[in-house]
C-alpha cells in the first residue's frame, strides 16, 4: 500500500472516529435511522456480519442483525464513508 493510500485511510478512520463521538450528541432519531447507523458502524468495524441469526422472537436483536447482514460484502472504507455522510445529514453539516 502506498504512503498516500495509507494517509488517506488514516484520515478516513480519524474522521469516522470523530463522527462516532459527534453522533452521540445528536437529537433522538427514528429506529430506521438508528438501524442504518448500527449496520454501517458494525460493517466499518468488523466487516461482514459474523454472528448467528437471532430467532424471530427477539425482535430488536433480529432488526440489528438484519441491518448489519444486509451490508454483506460492503468494504469497510465504503461503510465508513456512508456512516460519515449519514452523520453529517443528521447533524445538519
Amino acid at each position: 500500500m502506498s504512503l498516500d493510500r495509507k494517509i488517506k485511510k488514516l484520515e478516513l478512520e480519524l474522521e469516522f472516529d470523530d463522527y462516532c463521538q459527534k453522533i452521540k450528541k445528536a437529537p433522538e432519531q427514528s429506529n430506521e435511522i438508528l438501524l442504518e447507523l448500527y449496520g454501517l458502524y458494525k460493517q466499518s468495524i468488523e466487516s461482514d456480519c459474523n454472528i448467528p441469526e437471532p430467532s424471530f422472537i427477539y425482535i430488536k436483536e433480529r432488526a440489528k442483525y438484519n441491518a448489519w447482514n444486509n451490508l454483506k460484502g460492503l468494504k469497510k472504507e465504503v461503510a465508513m464513508r456512508r456512516y460519515i455522510e449519514l452523520c453529517k445529514k443528521i447533524l445538519g453539516k
